[in-house]
């Protein structure tokens, strides 16, 4: 299995008894062997669930708050980035609240300084500033793992 790492954008394929379902998302946590995801979102399985022997991924649908624990993914590749618009939409019920106070204190001291920010599932542009929060979730609360000067042009 390749290498892959937190805020990397994968597919796999969801199986069914009646279908096969592509499914692209984000990677928000990297699940070691014989590790059960609940130590990175705390309630996610059942503590009798099999653990697995490899390096797994819990990945966030995209269009969705859905997380998913699959066996086996791959980077996206091209052929399959229509997927990112087009997405089909998730039925489960596994969804998880994430803790973004982080988030919302950062957003809410750029409103009351009146500078501009651009936002996405993994990061905050703060344009104004000239940086880049990049948020990471662990136990199920989301944090600032990194700050980066971005480029004004």
């Amino acid at each position: 299995m390749e290498s892959l790492k937190i805020g990397d954008d994968v597919y796999w394929v969801q199986k069914t008894k009646t279908r096969e379902i592509e499914r692209v998302g984000k990677i928000i946590g990297v699940v070691q062997p014989e590790c059960s995801p609940n130590r990175i979102i705390p309630g996610f399985c059942r503590d009798t669930v099999s653990l697995r022997n490899f390096t797994t991924y819990l990945v966030r649908v995209y269009g969705s708050n859905a997380i998913f624990w699959p066996t086996t993914v791959t980077r996206l590749p091209e052929s399959k980035k229509y997927l990112l618009d087009n997405p089909v939409p998730v039925t489960t019920t596994r969804r998880f609240d994430i803790d973004k106070k982080d988030r919302m204190i950062l957003k809410r001291l750029c409103k009351e300084l009146d500078a501009e920010f651009t936002e996405s599932d993994d990061h905050l542009n703060v344009i104004t500033w000239g940086k880049r929060f990049i948020f990471r979730v662990l136990g199920g609360i989301e944090f600032v793992a990194e700050i980066e000067n971005i480029k004004l042009v």
